[in-house]
């Protein structure tokens, strides 16, 4: 009897202290509350979009442990503008509102997005100017308006070497042209000086010969050029792409770029017609410079170049058109800038 009677108060005691840990976890669970939201933000409350694009918005809960976190987003004009989980995707010209709603509290907060017409892509000024590995020749012509010989055969000999094709032709008036640039002549003959009138140089030997010329139009070049313009107001603007391969060797090198007019209708000696037309005279130089300026280049790297030359009113525009040509400066040499590699944008008239 007394160990039965043992037993049953274990048994009782035990159970008292299960029934008083269920009442004590019952009465802690009754007392756990929830979390209530008391306000919400978003990330942005303007934006801009063009057509197509998207925009992800976020919403912020107050409080940031707040027990339920479920939001509802909507819009005031699908047409404009739709939102999906916070994502926001422009759909036509216009303005939208979207809304974010909590839905504990019916907490809201509200971002104006204003869709633009699709951005149209920024125009590539170099579009179509691919440089063609090809060695053009240079041939500078010191003539005047005043010079027999240079209408008598100096004419012809500059018209045949052009006639060749990719050959640069700058014809460099002397005093007494009406043509006449001191600042072109002195500057070209600064270093490739003339002995007498005409006189050419072919890149960077004086010479007549068609043979010196082609000598130098089969190198094997080592830059090109593309190169266009187009007349804008007063200006001529020129864009260029130079290209350099591999044997391009290091040194100090010069880009030139100038501006050459056709047609100028006035008296040649040596030439009897009288609707005589100058061709290729040089009328100004980039920033006055005959042989350019500096510019940093290495091989087997493609460069691009934009520059504007003011046109002289006397001018005409349709008539002008751009020199591009690159040099080496090599000091103690004879010329100094050696020719590396032309183009020009003339259009046969």
């Amino acid at each position: 009897m007394p160990q039965l009677f043992l037993k049953l108060n274990i048994m009782k005691r035990n159970f008292l202290i299960i029934a008083t840990a269920i009442l004590l976890l019952g009465v802690t669970m009754g007392c756990t509350k929830d979390i209530i939201v008391t306000g919400v933000t978003l990330n942005k409350t303007d934006i801009t979009l063009s057509v197509g694009e998207t925009e992800n918005l976020t919403a912020i809960i107050f409080p940031g442990n707040a027990t339920n976190q479920t939001v509802n987003w909507t819009s005031d004009n699908s047409v404009v503008a739709t939102v999906v989980n916070g994502i926001v995707t422009a759909k036509e010209v216009g303005i939208a509102i979207i809304t974010v709603l909590t839905i504990d509290g019916g907490y809201t907060e509200k971002c104006t997005v204003t869709v633009t017409p699709i951005k149209e892509p920024e125009p590539d000024l170099w579009e179509g100017l691919n440089p063609v590995k090809t060695q053009w020749g240079l041939v500078i012509n010191y003539t005047a308006s005043w010079c027999v010989y240079c209408g008598q055969w100096g004419v012809s000999y500059m018209n045949n070497f052009i006639s060749k094709g990719n050959v640069v032709g700058i014809a460099c008036k002397a005093s007494g042209d009406i043509s006449y640039n001191s600042v072109i002549f002195n500057g070209f003959n600064g270093d490739r000086p003339t002995d007498g009138y005409p006189t050419f140089w072919i890149g960077d030997t004086e010479s007549t010969s068609s043979g010196t010329l082609n000598t130098l139009m089969s190198r094997t070049p080592t830059a090109a050029f593309a190169a266009k313009h187009e007349i804008k107001g007063d200006s001529l603007i020129v864009y260029a792409v130079l290209n350099t391969y591999s044997d391009l060797a290091s040194g100090d090198y010069y880009l030139s770029v100038g501006v050459l007019e056709d047609g100028l209708h006035y008296g040649q000696a040596g030439i009897s017609d009288p609707d005589y037309r100058h061709k290729y005279v040089a009328r100004k130089q980039y920033e006055d410079l005959a042989y350019g300026e500096t510019t940093n280049i290495q091989a087997n790297t493609t460069y691009k170049y934009r520059h504007a030359i003011k046109l002289e009113s006397a001018w005409e525009k349709s008539n002008c058109y751009a020199t591009v040509v690159l040099y080496k400066k090599e000091s103690g040499a004879k010329p100094n800038y050696k020719f590396i590699n032309g183009f020009w944008t003339r259009k046969t008239l």
